[in-house]
């Protein structure tokens, strides 16, 4: 048998006497103590709360109102589960956090050793940069002192162009054939030793040139006096000494390192760009082309230095108005020009990184960094300085 309002089994039950369910104590609304005490009388006429309703709309009301108390008593079950899924989510939840937090006190330390370790690596690639400044700077001059060298080891040599080469040819006798066109007599002590430098590869398509002859003389006193003889004679050919195939102009020069080589040749370009007279690699008297007076000390003299070449005026090299009137200030209007801001933004942009700050203590990576922010200012300031003819200095020092 169940119980008429929980449905559940019953062992010691209360029975209704209009009714005749049977139901739990609990159910009932009743103790079991206060049941037995009844009488047999007063049990036979007990009723159920059901069946005390006045009204039968009370008793349909009532049974709603379990429903409703099942169906919340349901409701509250389900929402103690949730509660426990809830809570067992948060727990999950703090670990993950503790967990963040660990982490990221770990990612914290890793960054602090990184932020170090680049100050440190900083500082190094301040270290050598520094030192490859220094060692540029010392390369430079082993080789300016290299050259300065070699071309001290070259002053008794001449060296000979145009002259075309043969299979078993005697040099001795060819440089001997010079010497007599030129008007210089060669003794046979005069001459150290006598060969040819190896061919050099031609651009652009050109006829490979005859490998020049070096000659060494025993004294440095008779070489100056084949350069004056040959310089006297002005044009020797291969004709001149006999030598077949078409005929071609000899060449007899000092023999230059090719460092100076390369800086005479800059130098003649400067001089046909600036339209000097005269061009010397030495102290020496030349003779004007234009007006044939003779021996003269004119025009100027274009010195190549070790960083590039520049035009200096010699007094002591000039004698004549003429002369003095070569050389000239040349003076630009630059009040017109503009300096566009994407040029300026350029020029920070090829900013190397790599290298220290200068000695506006400003790291070029910063600078770099805020290039569009800075060539705005510095535009304005570079274009008024050109307007107003008036320079400030700033940045690195001059």
């Amino acid at each position: 048998m169940n119980c008429t309002k929980c449905n559940e089994s019953l062992t010691d039950s209360v029975s209704c006497a209009q009714c005749s369910g049977a139901y739990h104590y609990v159910c009932a609304g009743v103790s079991e103590t206060s049941y037995k005490k009844m009488g047999p009388e007063k049990r036979a006429a007990w009723r159920c709360i059901t069946c005390r309703a006045v009204v039968s709309t009370d008793n349909t009301t009532n049974a709603e109102i379990l429903r409703e108390l099942k169906n919340l008593k349901s409701e509250f079950n389900s929402f103690k589960l949730d509660l426990d899924t809830v809570k067992r989510d948060t727990h999950d939840t703090v670990d993950a956090v503790r967990e963040l937090t660990l982490s990221w006190t770990s990612l914290e330390t890793r960054i602090n050793l990184i932020e170090e370790r680049m100050g440190e690596l900083e500082l190094k690639i301040t270290k050598i940069s520094t030192d490859c400044d220094s060692s540029r700077e010392e390369v430079a001059l082993l080789k300016h002192n290299h050259n300065l060298q070699d071309q001290f080891s070259r002053l008794n040599n001449v060296e000979i162009l145009g002259v075309p080469s043969k299979s078993g040819e005697n040099l001795h006798n060819i440089v001997s054939d010079i010497c007599a066109v030129t008007g210089f007599r060669l003794e046979p002590t005069d001459v150290d030793t006598v060969h040819r430098v190896r061919q050099f590869a031609t651009h652009d398509g050109q006829a490979p040139r005859p490998p020049a002859i070096v000659v060494r003389f025993t004294r440095r006193r008779r070489k100056d006096e084949l350069l004056a003889a040959a310089r006297a004679r002005r044009t020797v050919t291969t004709a001149d000494i006999k030598l077949a195939g078409p005929q071609s102009k000899i060449f007899i020069n000092e023999h230059l390192t090719p460092s100076n080589k390369l800086l005479l040749k800059r130098a003649r370009e400067l001089k046909s760009e600036l339209n000097y007279s005269y061009l010397w690699d030495r102290y020496d008297t030349v003779t004007s082309g234009e007006t044939g007076a003779g021996p003269s000390r004119g025009g100027g003299v274009l010195i190549a230095v070790e960083r590039g070449l520049r035009v200096r005026r010699r007094d002591d090299w000039c004698s004549s108005q003429s002369a003095e009137e070569l050389w000239t200030h040349r003076l630009v209007d630059i009040s017109h020009f503009d300096i566009p801001e994407d040029l300026v933004k350029e020029h920070f942009d090829q900013l190397d990184v790599s290298k220290g700050p200068g000695y506006d203590d400003v790291h070029p990576f910063l600078i770099k960094k805020l290039s569009s922010e800075l060539s705005v200012p510095l535009t304005i300031i570079y274009n008024k300085s050109i307007t107003e003819g008036c320079w400030k200095i700033f940045g690195k020092e001059l």
